[in-house]
């Protein structure tokens, strides 16, 4: 959403594919609600949405190249949906 946003600002075109049923990624799904409330993530991502950004919710992206074919670029966000013990002793 940043990347979509700076590109927007920018001058560029910009569509931002979610997976997820809404939008807002790792900040929407990572983080507890008491952290970051999701009227707020709402607010926030409405305003990006005012500045002509299409934003496709459900959508997971099968193939890249099918997004080479229709795209002149394209920024890959992939959030991390599981966790990863780190390999450090102690953790």
């Amino acid at each position: 959403l940043t990347a979509a946003y700076y590109l927007r600002t920018k001058g560029h075109q910009v569509e931002v594919f979610e997976a997820q049923d809404k939008a807002g990624g790792m900040l929407r799904y990572g983080i507890p609600a008491y952290r970051m409330p999701p009227e707020l993530l709402d607010q926030e991502i409405a305003q990006i949405e005012v500045l002509g950004i299409a934003i496709h919710t459900g959508a997971k992206v099968a193939s890249l190249e099918q997004f080479r074919k229709d795209y002149d670029a394209v920024f890959i966000g992939l959030g991390t949906q599981t966790s990863r013990m780190l390999p450090i002793e102690g953790v």
